[in-house]
């Protein structure tokens, strides 16, 4: 399935593609390791630019740039390899490590999150460890990428879940964010 509101970037590799298994548990943060990556430098990373191979062969699902701007890698009845649990959608966020998302990534994940709730029945809630339902992060599944998203973006899981909640008492149903 594809999220209406993602600039569509398929990852050209059908080797990378594997069916998604289980039932949805969540959304899990990841960072891109630079603040400048457009979602076409992020595919790069993936698929590899030119002559150039890829620098991770493990695609996430989605990717959002620092304006907000979304795209998609995989549909998502696929697998992302991103991630150690095969039930879980990913995101590749552009930020360095340090970095906290900024406002426009906030309400772009907060929007997909919406669509990911509404699609996919996942509660609106934090990770607290992996197998968990919710928005998670990288870190949680793997203890050789401890920063990744880091402790600033994973403490913005709370603004994440607190802007759909303003939304619907701003203005009605949080679903209608997309």
């Amino acid at each position: 399935m594809k999220y209406p509101s993602a600039v569509w970037l398929p990852v050209k590799d059908p080797s990378r593609l594997q069916p998604f298994r289980g039932t949805p548990k969540g959304l899990v943060l990841h960072i891109s390791n630079s603040r400048g990556n457009s979602l076409e430098g992020l595919l790069c990373t993936f698929d590899g630019c030119g002559n150039l191979p890829p620098d991770n062969p493990f695609p996430s699902h989605f990717g959002v740039e620092r304006s907000g701007r979304i795209g998609q890698f995989l549909d998502t009845s696929n697998r992302s390899l991103a991630e150690e649990g095969p039930s879980y959608f990913s995101i590749e966020c552009a930020a360095s490590p340090g970095d906290a998302l900024t406002v426009a990534q906030i309400g772009a994940v907060a929007r997909l999150y919406a669509w990911l709730s509404a699609t996919f029945n996942l509660p609106l809630k934090k990770c607290t460890m992996a197998g968990d339902m919710g928005i998670g992060y990288h870190a949680m599944f793997i203890t050789k990428h401890i920063h990744c998203p880091g402790p600033a973006v994973i403490a913005q899981r709370d603004e994440i879940l607190e802007s759909l909640l303003l939304w619907s008492k701003t203005q009605g149903d949080w679903r209608k964010l997309f």
